[in-house]
């Protein structure tokens, strides 16, 4: 499956015309362990960086109250790859809750 279509289908989750705001975690253990080493259970196979921000951002429209990012284990974290992707990740929730709630 897509990014694109996991999107979809965490925006199905929330149900047409509902406005439920919900947090979303994002578990670093998805991504393929050559762009995220820094993990307690590495994945072979898993999502690159790239698809993993793709994910992200295609959940724009989706209310966000919160969002995590998890599993990120940085003594296994050589040159801090996995920490960079995660603080990527949360910068892009930002992205997602200023989309949803506009200029302040």
């Amino acid at each position: 499956m897509s990014a694109s279509g996991l999107a979809r289908s965490c925006r199905g989750w929330q149900g047409p015309g509902l406005s439920w705001r919900g947090s979303r975690a994002f578990d670093v253990d998805a991504v393929d362990p050559a762009f995220a080493p820094g993990t307690g259970t590495p994945v072979p196979g898993g999502l690159t960086s790239r698809e993993a921000l793709q994910l992200v951002r295609a959940l724009a429209g989706v209310a966000l109250a919160g969002m995590d990012v998890v599993e990120v284990c940085p003594p296994l974290d050589h040159a801090d790859v996995t920490s960079h992707l995660a603080a990527h990740v949360l910068f892009e929730g930002l992205a997602l809750a200023a989309v949803i709630r506009g200029p302040a």
